[in-house]
């Protein structure tokens, strides 16, 4: 009875740690990693593992990035398409690209992205608008005191020269 609660726990303890994508924080990391050693490994080598890239990207953006697509905050997200983007079109030389809803290789990546980046154009509409709601008012004020500050300068200028 006690090897079975023994082994019933190990089991249970070693289950938890063999999480594959890790913990969000991990997998932001080790994607972040394994993106930046892909980078500098298509610099350097004329040759690279196609297959080996292929693997670990569709386990980072199919599996893990699913497994933790909830935890992430949307600049996560978009930081994490970005990089798998850069990465993708690294591994592809900008040749032959076909990501699209209609590619069944890579429809999931297209509707990732039109998730993720749906909007930003709103999101920063909305940060100009508050700009200018907020700063352009007094940026005008000092803009003003500045030309009527010039225009008495000029007219100090040309009451000298007479």
């Amino acid at each position: 009875m006690r090897i079975f609660i023994l082994l019933t726990f190990l089991i249970g303890f070693s289950s938890c740690s063999l999480e594959p994508c890790g913990d969000k924080d991990q997998f932001i990391t080790e994607f972040k990693t394994f993106v930046n050693d892909f980078r500098d490994q298509s610099k350097t080598e004329e040759s690279i593992d196609a297959s080996s890239f292929d693997r670990k990207f569709e386990k980072f953006t199919k599996d893990c990035y699913a497994h933790h697509k909830e935890q992430m905050e949307m600049k996560e997200r978009r930081t994490f398409w970005k990089d798998a983007m850069i990465a993708y079109f690294v591994r592809h030389k900008g040749e032959d690209i076909d990501i699209s809803k209609e590619n069944r290789e890579t429809a999931y990546i297209a509707t990732e992205l039109e998730e993720v980046f749906d909007g930003t154009g709103k999101e920063i509409e909305e940060f100009v608008r508050g700009f200018i709601k907020e700063e352009v008012p007094d940026l005008i004020d000092e803009a003003v005191k500045g030309i009527e500050k010039i225009g008495e300068q000029i007219k100090d200028l040309i009451r000298e020269s007479k």
